[in-house]
């Protein structure tokens, strides 16, 4: 009988840490429901600037490199600079 009180009072107690966790985090900022609670933990997808093609000069012609913008990449005329 004494194992059961415990294990009730344990249970409660559990389950009233969650509320006041979900009680203080408050609600997603995003307002979308299919979002976890979590995902505003995770690396957010890096994308190119406007006008990067994602390539940089490599033995002088334009090869893919994220973060890189080619320009040229005819042979001996190729020059890239950071998006």
């Amino acid at each position: 009988m004494r194992r059961m009180i415990r294990f009730a009072t344990l249970s409660v107690l559990i389950l009233a840490v969650a509320l006041v966790a979900s009680a203080l985090v408050g609600p997603s900022p995003h307002g979308s429901p299919y979002l976890s609670a979590l995902s505003e933990l995770a690396a957010t997808a890096t994308l190119a600037a406007p006008g990067c093609n994602n390539k940089s000069c490599q033995s002088m012609t334009c090869q893919r490199n994220k973060g890189t913008n080619c320009v040229g990449g005819a042979p001996l005329k190729c020059s890239s600079y950071a998006c």
